[in-house]
């Protein structure tokens, strides 16, 4: 089995994404009532929410 050639990147050459490809590739959210999750009990539903919040408040406050 042969491994690809590997070069350097030259001047000027980007070994990112530009934005535009990156959203390109993106999936969209689903609708909000997709999104809901069934069958929790209500322990798992304060759980989750207490992550999704903490989450939330954790890098939305910086």
């Amino acid at each position: 089995m042969s491994k690809p050639t590997v070069h350097p990147p030259t001047y000027g050459e980007t070994l990112e994404n530009s934005v535009d490809e990156i959203l390109a590739g993106a999936r969209p959210l689903p609708f909000g009532d997709e999104m809901i999750i069934e069958g929790l009990t209500e322990e798992e539903q304060r759980d989750y929410l207490t992550t999704a919040l903490g989450n939330y408040v954790l890098f939305h406050t910086r």
